[in-house]
């Protein structure tokens, strides 16, 4: 999982502490910023100041927060607003196949 965020947004350290706070061996969180004053540090969450990184994968939105497979594609991106319910961001990662119903027979 990989969380857009800017240093001078409120709600992006807000998100950042709900994802870092989930991060462990079954969910990698990292956290793109445009650089890393005011972010609090998590053990098991990787924080990363890289500007050109950020900008690669900033869509004129922060914060936003991709969901990649194993692969590294992004197969769910969230752009988060006050009205996001930030449990569901940090809930554990469904493929897609995964949270697809079970076709009856």
């Amino acid at each position: 999982m990989v969380a857009v965020l800017d240093a001078d947004c409120a709600l992006c350290h807000v998100v950042w502490a709900a994802l870092a706070g989930r991060a462990g061996a079954a969910v990698r969180v990292v956290a793109l910023v445009d650089h890393t004053d005011g972010f609090d540090t998590y053990p098991d969450a990787e924080l990363i100041a890289d500007p050109a990184a950020r900008a690669e994968v900033f869509e004129g939105y922060a914060p936003t927060v991709l969901r990649l497979d194993a692969a590294g594609t992004v197969v769910e991106r969230t752009f988060v607003d006050a009205e996001t319910d930030l449990s569901d961001l940090s809930g554990p990662f469904r493929s897609p196949a995964m949270s697809e119903p079970a076709s009856e027979s």
